[in-house]
Order: structure tokens, then sequence, then C-alpha cells
């Protein structure tokens, strides 16, 4: 479980580290508001995946 949390995390990391900054660098506010929202909302659900409060199917 640890693994994958470490996975998880760095794969967020780096899905930020390689869109933000071309989204601020162009100005995109409404955009980077859009790719944060849809982030939180992905990563929140895969976390709670991680950690067994979300059952596979």
């Amino acid at each position: 479980m640890l693994a994958n949390i470490a996975l998880l995390t760095l794969s967020l990391v780096a899905i930020v580290l390689i869109d933000a900054p071309r989204l601020v660098r162009q100005g995109l506010r409404r955009e980077l508001w859009a790719f944060s929202v849809i982030m939180a909302i992905g990563y929140t659900l895969a976390f709670l995946r991680v950690f067994g409060l979300i059952p596979p199917k």
C-alpha cells in the first residue's frame, strides 16, 4: 500500500510539473483552474481507492 501511495504521489507531481507551468506561462488562468479541479477530484478518488474506501469493481 505504501508503494501505491508513493507512485500515486509521484505521478501527481510529475503531471503537475509538466502541465501547470505551461498554463501559467501562457496566462491560461481558467484552464489552470479547470486542470486543478479535475486533478484534485481524480487524485482524491485514487487515494480513496488505495486506502480501500472505494471498493474495486
